[in-house]
């Protein structure tokens, strides 16, 4: 019966899903953007029966899943952040994103060193736009006056972890006018020691002995190349400091 009926309801083509993702978007002009840059999990959850009832007016079948995405889609978009929004997000699986000065977006899968292309070619327009949606929150802005911008993005609704951002304006990174843009993200709560054990960084009596040295106040230096998880052995051995020491971040 499920088989007739799918034969009968028309399915979702990608045309269609872009048309509906844009006039869902278009009832949220005028919201305030602190309202859209808020709980997004919370716009999901508003924006799915707008696009159940579109459907339902063109008698369009999706699955929950396809609803899901393009429900995360609009908020993507109306947020400013579109192509990085799903990026970003915790379950994407990824460690470092950037875009080149011809707009070619590249990534690092969580755990791998090397960077891979993806199939998502964003519009100059985009580029910029999910800039100005990193920047602004922080009070900050890239331009000719100012080409290099070195920033944090703390931990907040959909990016659980933070990230540490460096944007390039295309005055010093010439292409073909894209900022060129790259975003660390940090991991979404502390290490502890036995984890950098079952990573088989080093072997389980090296890595006490290393935290037990940060608790008696040895002097540590942490050292390596791009990507290879000096930050995440220093989340680690700060379990050693003591709960009582003043620290000093430099």
């Amino acid at each position: 019966m499920n088989s007739g009926w799918n034969a009968v309801v028309p399915t979702l083509e990608p045309e269609q899903r872009a048309r509906i993702v844009e006039e869902v978007s278009q009832t949220f002009r005028g919201m305030p953007l602190s309202e859209l840059r808020g709980d997004r999990e919370k716009l999901v959850n508003r924006t799915i029966p707008m696009i159940r009832a579109i459907l339902g007016r063109y008698a369009i079948h999706a699955s929950p899943e396809a609803i899901s995405e393009m429900a995360r889609e609009v908020v993507a978009h109306v947020g400013g952040l579109g192509f990085l929004e799903p990026l970003l997000r915790l379950d994407s699986g990824y460690s470092e994103i950037a875009v080149t000065p011809e707009g070619r977006v590249w990534v690092v899968p969580r755990g791998e060193q090397d960077f891979i292309s993806l199939a998502v070619q964003p519009s100059l327009n985009d580029v910029w736009r999910a800039v100005e949606t990193l920047l602004a929150p922080l009070g900050r802005g890239v331009s000719e006056a100012t080409p290099s911008v070195d920033t944090r993005i703390p931990r907040q609704e959909g990016l659980p972890g933070g990230a540490r951002v460096k944007i390039i304006h295309p005055v010093i990174a010439p292409g073909d006018g894209y900022p060129s843009l790259n975003i660390r993200l940090y991991e979404p709560k502390p290490v502890p020691p036995e984890q950098l054990v079952a990573w088989e960084v080093a072997p389980e009596w090296l890595i006490h002995a290393l935290v037990e040295a940060v608790g008696k106040g040895a002097r540590l230096l942490v050292i390596g190349g791009t990507a290879t998880g000096k930050t995440t052995v220093l989340s680690a051995l700060c379990s050693g400091i003591p709960k009582t020491a003043r620290v000093v971040k430099i």
